[in-house]
């Protein structure tokens, strides 16, 4: 009992340092099954996120912006916070192995944007945050991120989130400073 009293004094002051949802006090495990608040109706579009995916994925080649195969892992979204997040994490399998990601993926009401933060096994520190938005038109939640890297080059790219009505998305990601523009290609189906 008294373990989880640092969990959600943290968890409260984050929040109310971030936004306006308050102190949440249950759930602090994270797991929940029903789409989120009724009250923003774009958390809904998260609902695409959550569940068990086998991810497999290409990179462009430097030289002639052909796509190889490169990636092979798993994706997991679940619901965190009361249903006011998701957390995503990522693993690598096979020549991918030890590769991990985190992200926390949400939607701000008073900025009219979802953000995501992010830290991968790849590099130091959490990235910078990104911004996103959703085109119901097309089924897309794009998300752009410009921070520096490690090299001290600044770095620009595009996360394109393409959902399928069978459950499945693709994630693309561009680079919007460097040639080919499409550097990653990642097909995401649903595990049972």
């Amino acid at each position: 009992m008294s373990s989880l009293i640092p969990r959600r004094l943290t968890l409260c002051l984050m929040l109310a340092a971030s936004t306006t949802m308050g102190c949440l006090s249950n759930d602090v495990d994270g797991t929940r099954s029903a789409i989120p608040h009724a009250a923003l109706p774009e958390l809904e579009v998260l609902s695409a996120l959550v569940g068990r995916f086998a991810v497999t994925g290409e990179t462009a080649d430097g030289k002639l912006g052909a796509l190889a195969p490169h990636y092979t892992g798993t994706f997991e979204g679940r619901w965190i916070l009361h249903g006011n997040a998701v957390e995503v994490t990522t693993l690598g399998t096979g020549d991918n192995q030890g590769y991990q990601a985190k992200a926390i993926v949400s939607y701000d009401p008073q900025l009219a944007e979802f953000q995501s933060v992010a830290a991968t096994s790849e590099g130091p520190g959490l990235s910078v945050r990104s911004k996103g938005t959703f085109d119901a038109a097309t089924s897309t939640l794009t998300f752009e991120r410009r921070h520096t890297s490690v090299d001290g080059s600044p770095v620009r790219v595009k996360f394109i989130h393409h959902f399928r009505s069978d459950g499945s998305f693709v994630l693309e990601m561009h680079s919007l400073l460097e040639e080919p523009a499409l550097r990653s290609r990642y097909e995401h189906t649903p595990l049972p």
